[in-house]
């Protein structure tokens, strides 16, 4: 379980002042992302307080006097002109300026867009400004540019499994989901599931149509309702059809619909949806098959329904589960 850290803590990271166990503690809060905002706003507020170059103006006046002194002793006329630092200091100018446009590249995710994030097992819904409604599925985040969308083009950034009941505007500006850079949703007032996982990406069309862009040399393609559009890790595409597209967004309402579904797919659902490590004893037993619908609140619900479905023992440690037969 992640601890919660206080300001002052994270100030004292900052500061260089942290034991090594605060440190780590604070390398493993920052692995959630729904932390990065915060870090930065503190980062932020912590710089403003902690100001990188202060004037010790008592002992500058006192070298200025002892300087006054020298020349008034020796009769010495002071320089009249002095280059400025810049010029005398020129790389440590030059490397400042790298080093800003560096951390501003390396950061500008964080000022421009605004991140929705839910943990395993979670679900949440949000709507957009423009009146698009999204219901973002567990292990999943949603980037949405922070100051509103621009005159072209409504643009968000997806990682997981969401569902868009996108929001048709009087200017007819395209709304696009983009997983990656190769990889992205174009619509204009639609009904549709996307889901990007580590295993591929899927989209389902329920109602209106899209266009899929995927890879640099490679036509989009047009969906019509009941489409289902897959890409393998190979960046492969697949169309194929579906009688019941409704049943790949089932999960908004904490259902999950089975088609002739081996236990190693529902095997990855686990991982994906809830955060849990799956084994499955037997290859033989990883093959078998459950078609139906499973209504669940959380992971245990979901393991006890299985376990009766699929005759199942099953072992669970934290997050370790094994299936076993009976």
């Amino acid at each position: 379980m992640q601890k919660n850290l206080s300001k002052e803590q994270l100030f004292d990271y900052f500061e260089g002042k942290s034991s090594t166990l605060i440190k780590r503690d604070v390398e493993t809060w920052l692995q959630n992302p729904a932390h990065t905002e915060l870090y930065y706003l503190w980062l932020e507020e912590y710089e403003r307080q902690h100001l990188h170059w202060q004037p010790n103006t008592e002992n500058e006046f006192g070298r200025l006097q002892a300087r006054t002194t020298k020349y008034e002793e020796t009769d010495e006329t002071p320089p009249l002109y002095s280059r400025p630092f810049w010029q005398r200091n020129w790389w440590i100018a030059a490397a400042s300026v790298v080093l800003l446009l560096g951390v501003s590249y390396l950061f500008q995710d964080v000022f421009l867009y605004r991140t929705y994030t839910t943990e395993y097992g979670s679900l949440k819904n949000i709507q957009l400004e423009d009146g698009t409604l999204v219901n973002l599925n567990a292990n999943s985040t949603l980037h949405v540019p922070r100051f509103g969308f621009g005159s072209d083009t409504r643009q968000v950034l997806l990682e997981g499994e969401a569902y868009f009941s996108v929001k048709h505007t009087a200017t007819h500006q395209k709304f696009v989901v983009k997983t990656n850079r190769d990889f992205s949703v174009e619509v204009l007032g639609t009904e549709f599931a996307v889901r990007k996982r580590a295993r591929g990406m899927q989209v389902v069309l329920d109602k209106g149509k899209v266009k899929v862009h995927y890879g640099n040399a490679q036509p989009p393609i047009t969906m019509k309702p009941g489409d289902l559009v897959t890409l393998d890790q190979g960046g492969n595409a697949q169309i194929a059809q579906t009688t019941k597209p409704q049943k790949y967004s089932a999960w908004r309402k904490r259902r999950f619909v089975f088609e002739q579904t081996s236990l190693q797919e529902v095997g990855y659902l686990l991982e994906e949806n809830f955060g849990l490590k799956i084994k499955i004893e037997a290859h033989e037993l990883a093959q078998r098959s459950i078609s139906g619908e499973i209504e669940a609140n959380n992971a245990d619900e979901l393991l006890e329904a299985l376990s009766e479905l699929f005759d199942l023992q099953i072992e669970r440690n934290q997050n370790e589960v094994i299936f076993q037969k009976q």
